[in-house]
């Protein structure tokens, strides 16, 4: 089994967006221990990214040193809610296939082994002085590099988004998991072929 299947997390391996659950999750738990200064710096945050003064990445690694990642409540809230979310069609048809797996995302490192219990590749929480997220070119530099350290080859590459457009272009085969209509015509567009589910 040489042959390697890669999935992106946020709208295709769970309906969700994780990181929206994350600082919801813990905001909640800021409030019930009254850890009022966390609490109000991460939804100043969160106001400015929704009025567009700061950038994502700005917002997400902001909140990422504000949430207490060792709260095991938090955690336990976290993947409660998340594992409602899981595209069980997309687990099973993983499972049934004959290829390892690679998650590959955006997502925050810090807990996307709450939710997801094989091998991935995603954004560094801490280490990570750059602030580089595990998304676009870097994404598919992360999936190369684990391909080249296993001696892998890919088969197949499941996402919802253009944003994933690098590895889209780079896959043998495309699966679309509950895609907008833009990003399926776009990728049309691009005279690049994919199924759907």
């Amino acid at each position: 089994m040489n042959e390697l299947s890669v999935i992106d997390l946020d709208g295709t391996y769970v309906r969700c967006n994780t990181l929206h659950v994350y600082i919801r999750c813990g905001i909640r738990r800021m409030c019930a221990r009254f850890r009022l200064l966390p609490l109000v710096k991460t939804l100043s945050l969160f106001v400015m990214r929704r009025c567009g003064l700061i950038d994502h990445a700005t917002m997400k690694f902001g909140v990422s040193e504000l949430i207490d990642s060792d709260d095991a409540v938090l955690r336990d809230d976290f993947v409660g809610r998340v594992s409602s979310e899981i595209n069980v069609e997309l687990s099973d048809r993983l499972a049934a296939g004959n290829t390892q797996v690679l998650l590959a995302t955006a997502a925050l490192d810090v807990y996307v082994p709450w939710i997801w219990n094989g091998n991935y590749v995603a954004t560094k929480t801490f280490g990570n002085p750059a602030k580089t997220e595990c998304k676009g070119e870097e994404k598919l530099s992360r999936v190369e590099e684990y391909m080249d350290g296993k001696g892998l080859t890919l088969r197949e590459f499941y996402t919802d988004h253009i944003d994933d457009l690098p590895l889209i272009k780079k896959s043998p085969k495309v699966v679309l998991v509950n895609a907008d209509e833009s990003t399926k015509r776009s990728i049309r567009d691009m005279g690049i072929s994919f199924e759907e589910m």
